[in-house]
């Protein structure tokens, strides 16, 4: 079994990078930590004896396109296998004990995200029915025990919420009280759980927990637009909890409003003219996780005082999806990839980091005390050179729910992916980069095809040999 190849002629170092990622991946699996008979686990860190709630979530987004070989649910099945009668589960947790690792502090809450976006491509809805009152008791701890007057949400502290050193908050938490802020993000992730766990719900028959999800979600749109959303500044920012005043940052945590859908399509327009201002989140090496323009900006990255990365970056893109800006999160794509390669072509460097400096010249970001951040970091690193190049530099949207494949095609260069597991068989998807497409596949499926000019051809594929001709 091999992992799947990627063509892309136009960049051919990317697909170095791609090799790269997969590579450092596979000597971050961590065999021994979990003990107590559990599965192998992805991590960021080897014999560090610790596993995260976030970074297991995003890393679970690209290694669905192992084949096989990286088993991307382990991490997430651990995390609940620890989870409190009341429906609690930590940050992060110590190995093999499974004791909270930095109190009772949460992390951003993706995991119904991620147990879609999984059944989505691989059409298996077999976990579903045990996932799912697990998700539902996390959904309603965070309710009854991480909400305001309000009812807005807080994180414990920045570090929580997963941007560390972030100024998103007026002074240190007492008692992981969360300042006096509430944060716009941990609102926005929890409509986004409410819109998948409907959907979750559905696909087990839960009808009527579909609906309560739907109000869950309804209700949560309209608190964070009457109250994280400025029209002055038309962003989405954190807010104080005794006046609901703004806090002036800028972060990159106002773009959850795109992937939750909070925003209506006026303000998801203000984000990408936000996005496209070189005073504030278009720094040329995308995407700055603090505004240019804030006084705590630090070119150097100084972790999350403007550093890029990977997780935000693929929460940007994603966000920016449900608004139809394929073409904005092609080229956001793009240039993540570059600065990515060039730092792994530079023998000062070489390899895949924790972030990246945001403004030239391409380097690793620093961490606000100076030294660099971690090296081989893959880790949610590798979401970039796998996931956000097989979606969204190749166009390729993968739908194993019903056997389906959306591609919007570059034809600048011969592209596409082969030897790739989907939906029961082996498929292979390869454009010559003007007008005709080789297809190879071991079972039926249906493709759709985006061209440049906007023209659309849906086909039936069956198992064997296809070829397309485009015009």
């Amino acid at each position: 079994m091999n992992f799947p190849e990627i063509i892309y002629d136009k960049k051919p170092q990317w697909l170095q990078l791609y090799r790269c990622a997969w590579e450092t991946c596979l000597q971050k699996i961590d065999y021994d930590s979990p003990g107590k008979g559990n599965p192998p686990i992805m991590t960021c860190m080897p014999g560090v004896l610790t596993i995260w709630q976030w970074d297991s979530c995003f890393m679970a987004m690209y290694a669905k396109y192992s084949n096989g070989i990286i088993a991307p649910m382990n991490n997430l099945d651990l995390l609940y296998s620890f989870q409190r009668d009341d429906g609690y589960i930590s940050m992060a947790y110590s190995l093999p004990d499974g004791k909270e690792r930095y109190g009772e502090r949460v992390n951003p809450p993706l995991f119904a995200w991620v147990e879609y976006d999984y059944y989505r491509f691989t059409g298996d809805a077999s976990r579903i029915a045990r996932v799912y009152p697990i998700l539902k008791k996390y959904f309603f701890w965070l309710k009854n025990n991480r909400r305001r007057k309000h009812e807005l949400y807080f994180f414990e502290d920045t570090g929580s919420s997963g941007m560390d050193n972030s100024p998103r908050s007026g002074y240190s938490a007492a008692n992981l009280a969360g300042s006096d802020v509430c944060f716009v993000d941990l609102s926005c992730q929890q409509l986004l759980a409410a819109n998948y766990l409907a959907e979750l719900a559905k696909v087990i028959g839960f009808d009527d927990d579909a609906k309560m999800w739907q109000t869950e979600a309804e209700e949560l749109r309209s608190l964070i637009n009457r109250y994280h959303y400025k029209p002055a500044t038309a962003f989405y920012h954190d807010c104080f909890e005794a006046t609901m005043n703004a806090l002036a940052n800028k972060t990159i945590a106002g773009f959850w409003s795109l992937l939750s859908c909070a925003a209506d399509l006026k303000q998801a327009q203000a984000l990408v003219d936000h996005l496209n201002d070189p005073k504030e989140f278009n720094s040329g090496y995308p995407i700055p996780s603090l505004s240019l323009d804030d006084p705590n900006f630090d070119p150097d990255g100084g972790y999350w005082l403007g550093s890029a990365w990977a997780p935000t970056n693929y929460m940007v893109i994603k966000g920016l999806e449900k608004y139809q800006y394929f073409d904005l999160a092609r080229e956001l794509t793009a240039r993540h990839l570059d600065i990515m390669t060039e730092v792994m072509l530079d023998p000062q460097y070489g390899g895949i980091w924790e972030c990246y400096a945001p403004v030239a010249p391409a380097r690793p970001a620093r961490r606000a005390e100076g030294e660099l951040v971690r090296e081989e970091f893959c880790g949610w690193s590798a979401i970039g050179p796998i996931s956000m190049f097989i979606e969204n530099i190749l166009g390729l949207d993968f739908d194993g729910i019903n056997k389906k494949v959306v591609w919007r095609l570059d034809q600048t260069c011969r592209n596409g992916i082969k030897d790739l597991n989907f939906a029961g068989g082996v498929i292979s998807l390869i454009c010559n980069g003007s007008d005709k497409i080789s297809i190879s596949s071991t079972v039926d499926f249906s493709i759709e095809i985006i061209q440049g000019n906007g023209k659309h051809i849906c086909c039936k594929i069956s198992a064997g040999e296809t070829e397309i001709t485009l015009g």
